[in-house]
């Protein structure tokens, strides 16, 4: 559900054919709102637990903010002073720009690691979750609010 990898707790909405995988966060807060949310709004999890979605650990925010609030997540992003060059968050390193991929969600503009450390973070073995997580019967609340 989320480009950055998180394992929200999703479920499946609509009928067979027309079906899609939404976040319970996102719904919880659709449901508060009275309206659907849009792409550009993120709904931020306070104590970032992201399996607390009671609305009171929610929160509203623009894609922005919510970048300025997590910054690089939690870890603080090496500037070099010359501008040909930037940090690899894996290998510990400044390299030459052209050894990053592309990244127009962060302020420099590159991704968090050099070519080669993503290739080797992608071979490793990472439990990933393909499928919706079960609901909660808090989640079961709003999920029947919606039907």
């Amino acid at each position: 559900m989320s480009s950055v990898g998180y394992n929200y707790k999703c479920i499946w909405i609509g009928e067979k054919g027309n079906r899609r995988k939404v976040a319970i966060h996102r719904l919880v807060m659709e449901q508060y709102l009275g309206r659907p949310l849009t792409d550009k709004e993120i709904v931020h999890h306070k104590d970032d637990n992201i399996y607390n979605n009671s609305i009171e650990n929610l929160e509203l925010t623009t894609r922005e903010d919510h970048l300025n609030i997590h910054g690089t997540h939690g870890k603080k992003e090496k500037v070099s002073t010359d501008p040909n060059l930037a940090w690899c968050a894996s290998c510990q390193q400044f390299l030459p720009r052209e050894m990053f991929t592309k990244n127009k969600y962060k302020k420099s503009g590159l991704s968090h690691y050099c070519i080669q450390c993503r290739k080797k973070r992608n071979k490793t073995d990472r439990p990933r979750s393909y499928y919706a997580s079960i609901a909660t019967p808090c989640d079961m609340e709003v999920i029947d609010a919606i039907r």
